[in-house]
């Protein structure tokens, strides 16, 4: 059974997105740069070959747009976004 982390405040989601393939997504805790960096770095280190159109992107867990991530409530517009 998956567990899911509700981001805190300012939470970092990290996502990898490749063309035909579900995002590969990581939640790092507010103020936490190093960690966020290492796992950037791990990230793209796991794929064998970067291709054009690869992204990684850094966004603000509340605003990651990952399909299968559950909504957390947006604290700033009072809306849902879906989040790590």
């Amino acid at each position: 059974m998956p567990a899911y982390v509700q981001p805190g405040p300012g939470a970092i989601a990290l996502v990898f997105e490749r063309d035909g393939e579900e995002p590969e997504a990581r939640l790092v805790p507010r103020g936490d740069g190093e960690r966020a960096l290492l796992y950037a770095v791990t990230m793209l280190i796991q794929q064998r070959r970067l291709y054009v159109g690869d992204r990684l992107s850094v966004r603000a867990a509340i605003d990651a747009d990952v399909p299968g991530f559950p909504a957390v409530p947006n604290q700033n517009r009072g809306e849902s976004s879906p989040a790590p």
